[in-house]
């Protein structure tokens, strides 16, 4: 509906986005600077720019330029552009071309669709539908580039708050922000393990593809712990050791090796020579998919196989399945897939893997990815939500 909210509506809107900038500004003061909106234009104001659109601005929107005609850098660096600006800079043909790709409808242009918002890249600009047209109601916004139009002025100010909202979420609390419910304090070792085994269960049981997330083990052993740094020859990470004192390994996808796993080797082992394996077999599928058509693979540089990375790098066996390994770096604590993390190597097909961080960092990480698929999940079949 693009029916007036009332002012009180816009000011409420207005402090929101007021809290969110500050934040901005609190953890990008080198890139952002506070900014307020301008006063409310006048009517005045409002029916030149009228005649110079030569058409009346939607209600909703134009109730909304009474209370702030314009905002300077209001989301990030896109700007609402005042009464006596909307409407400039419209897209070239080209461009409104691209806007509308793919829509049956035919829209009549730049006198249907007038620009409301500037952004410094040109990008996520916003566009306002002057007039009912083709199934849409006056007041409409459409975000180019992109395809989705939004029902009122309202809606979009609303989604853009919460994006805004998330993005600094993120920026802030780090990847446990959303997952966490905002909470800025980071999460123990206990709660980031209870935290995924509940994801990883969920995962299970909605997932159509035959996930087996798996469940932690018990927690290690001082004596385990000891046993195994004897084994490696010197300590382990301090934050690799509380997760074993937490979980003493745990089956599934991600599989993360026990102390006894690590001390014996094998499944970290086998992982590592079954990467050689499948790094062979693609160079041998290559070759012959080439042969078909009469040319030869350029011969391949000569790299040291995933275990001898893994010996060079010294890392720490992490995690272990199928032709993935994962080892904890000596030096820094890094969780790094072998052999092809940024630190030692590139992959063959021109992917290379960067790690997350510390395991707190790694563990986090992935809650975060299993989270996003979770509420994935709940959405196309109508559940809940959590956060």
């Amino acid at each position: 509906m693009n029916t007036d909210v009332g002012v009180a509506r816009w000011r409420e809107l207005i402090d929101a986005f007021v809290v969110q900038q500050e934040r901005l500004v609190r953890i990008h003061p080198d890139l952002y600077e506070m900014t307020r909106p301008n006063p409310g234009a006048t009517e005045e104001q409002l029916l030149a720019a009228e005649e110079r659109l030569g058409q009346p601005i939607p209600n909703q929107y134009r109730e909304f330029l009474t209370v702030a005609n314009g905002w300077k850098d209001w989301s990030q660096s896109n700007t609402l552009l005042s009464c006596d600006e909307i409407g400039a800079g419209v897209l070239s043909a080209d461009e409104f071309s691209v806007m509308i790709a793919g829509d049956p409808r035919e829209w009549h242009g730049y006198d249907e669709w007038t620009q409301i918002t500037r952004a410094q890249d040109s990008y996520w600009t916003a566009y306002l539908l002057m007039r009912d047209s083709q199934g849409e109601p006056a007041g409409s916004v459409h975000l180019w580039p992109g395809d989705a139009i939004t029902g009122s002025f309202e809606n979009y100010l609303v989604d853009e708050l919460a994006t805004l909202t998330e993005w600094l979420d993120r920026e802030e609390l780090g990847p446990w922000g959303r997952v966490w419910g905002g909470d800025s304090t980071p999460p123990t070792m206990q709660a980031i393990v209870a935290k995924y085994a509940e994801l990883r269960r969920e995962i299970e049981a909605m997932a159509v593809d035959g996930t087996i997330a798996g469940q932690p083990n018990p927690p290690a052993t001082q004596e385990s712990i000891d046993a195994l740094e004897s084994r490696l020859g010197h300590p382990l990470h301090p934050e690799h050791a509380e997760l074993l004192l937490t979980a003493d390994g745990w089956p599934g996808i991600p599989y993360l090796l026990s102390t006894h796993e690590i001390i014996d080797g094998s499944r970290w082992r086998a992982s590592l020579v079954e990467r050689d394996n499948r790094d062979r077999q693609a160079l041998s599928e290559k070759e012959r998919a080439f042969a078909q058509f009469g040319v030869s693979v350029p011969p391949a540089p000569d790299r040291p196989s995933a275990g001898e990375v893994a010996a060079a790098s010294g890392v720490t066996p992490f995690a272990a399945w199928g032709p993935c390994a994962i080892g904890v770096d000596p030096v820094d604590g890094f969780v790094r897939w072998l052999p092809f993390d940024s630190k030692y190597g590139d992959d063959p097909s021109d992917i290379t893997t960067r790690s997350a961080g510390t395991v707190r960092a790694y563990l986090l990480d992935e809650i975060d990815q299993l989270n996003t698929r979770v509420e994935g999940l709940r959405s196309v079949r109508g559940g809940p939500s959590d956060t």
